[in-house]
């Protein structure tokens, strides 16, 4: 990746690690269309969103993991549009991961969650398959085994 590049993805990854746990914009988007204003809330004191009820499940579901001995750490949680679309662009110049258009993401409905899994490769992920679904949450993009949605 050129220098630009990596600075622009290192200013996107900055810009949302330190987003405070009230935005702005809580807009919400599902299959192109607004949902309004989201309720969303804090699943980690780090900042990451949810609308209310996913993020009350995943907090549950966090909160077992580590009585598990297991951390989930999270990576990704609740995007602005403006998030999406600067994903969207990294995926679309082929320099990021796959990533929905916006407006059409679960991230942006406050209901998706990315969880530091390694590629599949580590206890979180082995803790999420064998029991993320006792909290409503499922790994719905195949090729991505941080992704996981909540679906209650």
């Amino acid at each position: 990746m050129a220098l630009l590049e990596l600075v622009t993805l290192g200013v996107f990854v900055a810009a949302i690690k330190k987003r405070s746990a009230a935005p702005a914009d809580r807009e919400g988007w599902s299959g192109g269309q607004s949902l309004g204003q989201l309720d969303l809330i804090d699943i980690d004191g780090a900042g990451h969103l949810m609308q209310r009820d996913a993020g009350l499940a995943f907090t549950a579901m966090r909160e077992q993991a580590q009585l598990d001995g297991v951390t989930l750490h999270v990576d990704s949680a609740f995007r602005t549009m403006a998030e999406q679309q600067a994903l969207y662009d990294l995926y679309k110049a082929g320099k990021g991961n796959l990533a929905a258009a916006p407006g059409y993401s679960n991230h942006q409905a406050g209901l998706a969650v990315d969880v530091d899994s390694q590629k599949g490769t580590n206890a979180a992920y082995d803790w999420l398959v064998a029991n993320a679904h006792v909290f409503g949450f499922y790994r719905t993009v195949p090729s991505e085994a941080w992704h996981w949605e909540y679906r209650a």
